[in-house]
């Protein structure tokens, strides 16, 4: 959750009306701000005579509070009740999402790329990309580059994306873990290359060999290419949702 904490020190001569009205102005605010969801006030300061803790669901529900006239009225209206008032701001549970009604999000899909699947992939990738990479350059298919000659450069090409696809997973599974601002269009696009990688791959054996469409698109590559669709558009979704937890 993300809070904004309202410390206030009354002026001399508050009367106890004045300050229960302040106090009820800021409990009203959740039914008047969307993702505002609870107010707690604390009688009990030392330093100070009240503490209003504002809990928002959200950061950018947070800074949209500047912009209320519920709680812009509310804060003019302590600022002149008060000899003396702070604001902090603080964040509990990170690494936790809410959505616009306080309940949590799961993350287990978060913590299964960042532990398991992306380091997992990045090397998976690694290694096939290096290894078909010098299958090309060792004369491992030299019959079959001598009748077709563009796909050396094919096999090559597709060797150097896997490679950089393996470097830019390792990248998105650092930046997912640090709660990076880019991090959740980094790994949409992640699988998205996968996609588009898959269909030049396909187009450009179709067009160099010759071959009908139907021979290359085997039932393993149609399944490597709805995979990647499903899983560019299901990243997509689940990271928009926790938006409000990458922040830095």
């Amino acid at each position: 959750m993300f809070h904004r904490t309202i410390y206030i020190k009354y002026k001399q001569g508050v009367t106890q009306a004045e300050a229960t009205e302040l106090l009820r102005a800021f409990q009203s605010l959740p039914r008047q701000m969307e993702g505002l969801i609870s107010v707690s006030v604390n009688l009990a300061e030392t330093l100070y005579d009240a503490s209003i803790d504002l809990c928002f669901a959200t950061e950018q529900a947070r800074r949209a509070c500047d912009f209320s006239d519920a709680c812009r009225d509310a804060l003019a209206r302590a600022r002149e009740l008060s000899e003396q008032m702070e604001s902090r701001e603080s964040v509990d549970d990170q690494g936790v999402a809410y959505d616009a009604y306080g309940a949590a999000l799961p993350m287990k899909w978060h913590k299964f790329l960042i532990y398991f699947a992306l380091w997992a992939g990045a090397i998976l990738n690694g290694i096939s990309g290096i290894s078909t990479l010098f299958s090309c350059l060792g004369g491992e298919y030299a019959a079959v580059y001598d009748a077709y000659p563009a796909l050396l450069g094919l096999d090559i090409f597709s060797s150097l994306c896997l490679i950089g696809i393996s470097v830019f997973q390792f990248i998105t599974r650092n930046a997912l873990a640090r709660l990076s601002r880019k991090a959740p269009q980094m790994v949409v696009w992640l699988y998205a290359s996968t996609v588009i990688l898959s269909v030049l791959q396909v187009v450009a054996v179709w067009l160099v060999s010759g071959v009908g469409l139907s021979y290359v698109m085997t039932p393993d590559m149609w399944l490597i290419l709805i995979e990647g669709a499903l899983m560019t558009w299901a990243n997509q979704v689940y990271y928009r949702k926790r938006a409000a937890m990458f922040v830095n």
